[in-house]
């Protein structure tokens, strides 16, 4: 029964670090080969497209120069608005991301062990503000 148990825990864990990562403009361009593979998508909330719905919330996620209209089921974080890059899980359904975690980005380890993600996100954010303004 330990053996099973062990095994059980062992094939979430590897489960989990085997989904692929990849910032918006890079999945929308794998969209097709990602098919309806679940995956973790990170960008920018774009301001004011954030609309509660029925026990979720949908956004429009932006990196580069690619948008992708969000579906999340459940609760997003507290911290959750349009001014921190997130991290979504889920996969695509037609040209809809339906996510089912947020995860905001401001974790110390996170931004350790992705410096290169982290640096792109914050420029993206820059170049977002200083094209509004």
């Amino acid at each position: 029964m330990l053996l099973v148990t062990l095994g059980v825990v062992l094939f979430n864990g590897l489960t989990d670090a085997a989904l692929f990562y990849y910032n918006v403009d890079e999945a929308v361009t794998k969209s097709d080969e990602i098919g309806d593979q679940r995956f973790r998508m990170q960008g920018n909330v774009i301001d004011g497209t954030i609309e509660e719905s029925n026990g979720g919330v949908n956004f429009v996620i932006a990196f580069g120069d690619e948008k992708v209209d969000v579906v999340n089921s459940g609760a997003p974080p507290e911290l959750f608005n349009s001014e921190i890059p997130v991290i979504l899980e889920g996969q695509f359904v037609g040209d809809e991301f339906h996510s089912d975690q947020i995860l905001i980005r401001h974790d110390s380890e996170y931004d350790e062990e992705n410096k290169d993600r982290v640096r792109q996100a914050d420029e993206d954010v820059q170049q977002r503000a200083g094209s509004a303004g």
